[in-house]
């Protein structure tokens, strides 16, 4: 019985244990997401130059007509160790905007650390069915995952019309698996177009 206890007693501060640190790395990684949005408002605002590439893709789609892709690739100047006066571009945040047909609209964010890593990532969709996610990652993993959705007789335009509906450390829906399994992919790509044009 007090091996019992003991048992239940060291998993219940593992548990704690593991969680303080899932808060504490989603707590820096929205730091680093404020922090993203701050020099993207100087940015905008003429306060500081700006660091970024703006790409504008379009295309007519068989059967579903024009489709527009809006990239804004926002980096950070580095200066290279390697090479005394030499700088390199380091990605930090990305969005991305995207229609399919007319009926569904995409708004996508991407948020990198300094070594590269995807450690956040956001999704709004208006179609239909809207509805946002939000996953947060540590070295490759998801740490946390956050779905709102808007109610049948809500307004997608309205962000006080999206609730939670799920929240959990990494256990993802089955109806939003696609979209879980997409990111890391998508990505890559964005990844690779900024490495192809930053040249």
């Amino acid at each position: 019985m007090c091996n019992k206890i003991l048992s239940t007693f060291c998993l219940l501060l593992l548990s704690i244990f593991i969680l303080n640190a899932q808060e504490q790395d989603i707590t820096k990684i929205k730091q680093l997401y404020n922090d993203a949005q701050e020099n993207i408002a100087y940015q905008k605002n003429g306060d500081i130059p700006e660091d970024n590439i703006h790409l504008v893709i379009n295309q007519n789609m068989p059967a579903l007509g024009p489709q527009t892709y809006d990239y804004n690739f926002y980096f950070t100047l580095d200066y290279s160790e390697e090479e005394p006066g030499e700088y390199f571009h380091t990605l930090c945040f990305v969005n991305r905007s995207f229609n399919f047909a007319q009926s569904a609209f995409y708004y996508e964010e991407f948020l990198y650390d300094k070594n590269g890593d995807l450690v956040f990532y956001f999704l709004r969709m208006k179609a239909a069915f809207c509805f946002e996610l939000r996953c947060y990652f540590k070295d490759e993993n998801l740490i946390k995952i956050l779905i709102k959705e808007v109610n049948s007789d809500g307004d997608c335009e309205n962000s006080n019309d999206y609730v939670i509906t799920h929240q959990s450390v990494n256990e993802v829906p089955y109806n939003y698996e696609e979209y879980v399994n997409s990111i890391k992919p998508a990505s890559e790509k964005i990844k690779n177009i900024f490495k192809t044009i930053d040249k």
